[in-house]
């Protein structure tokens, strides 16, 4: 090699340098960008398979309620009152009120149905879950849920002195009839 190539190729140095780093942060800003578009397919997909299955247990629970509460016939603007709920799973004994055996079913019924509406809500506040996703498939039945026994969430929370049951929930219907009437903007939000 000559002097004058070695010249050549030592002032050339910084131009190649600045060009492999050009292409190497194009290529870092390539796979950052899989990576996103990877991450939101997860949550997509996983919101997807969380859905089905919780739609089958809460489809399950709603026939048993169904049966007591007549929950399908019940328009979403008259909530079931406690005084409803007490009826039908409660009977007094000795002035006290306690549990009877269809009483039972019927609790665990409506706490898998609020159960597993809270395990989707917190899903979506902690954006494991796709929010559109969970929307598109279940809003109006979670709502539904949500608006039908909120008097009996407030008990709950009153007879465990806890504002914390079901809040997940809460905050979720409360943004998607927030959205629906039109306050935000219904396209999917791009991962945080």
């Amino acid at each position: 090699m000559t002097q004058e190539t070695v010249y050549y190729f030592q002032a050339a140095m910084p131009i190649i340098a600045f060009a492999a780093s050009i292409v190497a942060g194009v290529g870092v800003y390539a796979a950052f960008k899989q990576l996103k578009a990877n991450h939101d397919w997860n949550r997509r997909n996983a919101a997807m398979v969380e859905v089905m299955k919780t739609r089958e247990q809460v489809i399950k629970a709603l026939e048993k309620i169904d049966k007591h509460l007549k929950y399908t016939e019940r328009d979403k603007n008259s909530p079931f009152s406690i005084d409803e709920i007490h009826a039908e799973i409660c009977e007094t004994k000795n002035g006290k009120l306690e549990l009877t055996e269809n009483g039972t079913e019927l609790k665990r019924n409506i706490k898998i149905v609020l159960a597993q509406y809270e395990y989707l809500a917190t899903g979506i506040q902690n954006k494991v879950f796709d929010e559109k996703t969970v929307a598109d498939i279940v809003e109006g039945p979670m709502i539904r849920a949500f608006e039908l026994f909120k008097p009996y969430i407030k008990h709950l929370r009153e007879l465990h002195k806890s504002k914390e049951i079901y809040i997940e929930l809460e905050k979720v219907v409360d943004r998607w009839e927030k959205t629906k009437k039109g306050a935000e903007s219904s396209e999917r939000k791009p991962t945080a």
